[in-house]
């Protein structure tokens, strides 16, 4: 949204805001406060500006829209800050001042410099000169000036990459389910309200697995300590021809490590994942709508699942599908 407000100024949004938030004048966005009448976006925008500055430069031209102390015009970044210092050693230029108000007949009229920063503005804006074209507004995102917007540039800059973790090709995978690829991502990183996480939240609740109300609920019981969950699964894995172990911590690390093809290891993987979804699914239901389906009945839809997801693989992967589709019936 802040690339659409300085570089797309021609859109709806973009001259809204600029008229209604910040009268009609883009530099404003750097110093006008939060405010309780702004809308939530707007206060939001307003409060990644640390984060945003450094990514919008301007290229002095005529300096008529570049303000001396808070536009991003020199190498220090915000003046305002940089020369932030006691009282005596203010610098005095104009809050509001541009930089065509301090240029006068081909030069600059600055105050004598009271610090060495001071000096060193000075300094530098003598190596500058104004001249007749509109001053430019440039982004600079990671230091490096770019000429579009690119979504996934600016995410590594904001959530820079992380290492990766072992099991993210059993998570994520080509050919997957999305929703449950997601759901998987949260029960690995233990993050499913199970009720063992619900009691340490300090709430009350039964602490006992809905599913075979035998043992205490959590992520590694339900997959698969929790007999009626290896009811379900053991058949399903058999089916990939896959010697499953029952603990939740092991049984990651043993997909990971599974010999297998492509088309193998994705059958595999899309039969677990199902049977995670649908046995969180079929958990959900006994909670929530006291609704409960058989062990049976929950193998044929784990079964119709995956047959139903390789077939929808014909279209753009027909060899692939069809490779799928045949392991799944010899087996």
């Amino acid at each position: 949204m802040v690339w659409i407000l300085f570089f797309a100024e021609n859109s709806v949004w973009s001259s809204w805001f600029r008229d209604e938030i910040l009268d009609g004048n883009l530099e404003m966005f750097w110093v006008i406060n939060t405010r309780q009448k702004h809308s939530w976006l707007v206060n939001t925008l307003l409060d990644l500006r640390e984060i945003i500055y450094p990514w919008i430069r301007k290229q002095i031209h005529n300096g008529e829209t570049t303000y001396f102390w808070t536009s991003n015009w020199s190498p220090y970044g915000k003046l305002s800050v940089y020369l932030n210092a006691s009282v005596s050693m203010r610098f005095p230029v104009c809050s509001t001042a541009t930089l065509a108000e301090l240029w006068d007949n081909g030069g600059w009229i600055l105050p004598n410099a009271r610090s060495d920063r001071q000096l060193e503005v000075i300094t530098y804006l003598s190596t500058r000169s104004l001249n007749d074209y509109k001053d430019e507004i440039e982004w600079w995102p990671g230091n490096q000036r770019q000429m579009s917007y690119k979504t996934g540039a600016l995410y590594d800059l904001l959530r820079p990459p992380a290492p990766a973790v072992a099991w993210h090709k059993e998570v994520w995978f080509s050919g997957g389910i999305p929703k449950h690829m997601f759901l998987v991502w949260l029960m690995v990183r233990n993050r499913c309200p199970t009720r063992d996480r619900i009691l340490s939240w300090g709430l009350l609740t039964d602490s006992r697995c809905l599913l075979c109300n035998a043992a205490d609920e959590s992520i590694a019981h339900c997959f698969f300590d929790c007999n009626f969950a290896w009811e379900i699964w053991k058949p399903i894995a058999t089916k990939c021809n896959f010697t499953s172990l029952r603990q939740w911590s092991v049984l990651l690390a043993q997909l990971k490590g599974h010999p297998s093809n492509r088309v193998q290891k994705t059958l595999l993987l899309l039969c677990w994942q199902a049977t995670l979804y649908t046995l969180w699914t079929e958990r959900n239901n006994r909670l929530h709508n006291s609704r409960f389906t058989s062990s049976q009945g929950l193998i044929a839809q784990i079964k119709l699942t995956v047959k139903n997801r390789i077939s929808s693989l014909r279209i753009e992967r027909p060899k692939f599908s069809s490779a799928l589709l045949q392991l799944w019936f010899t087996n």
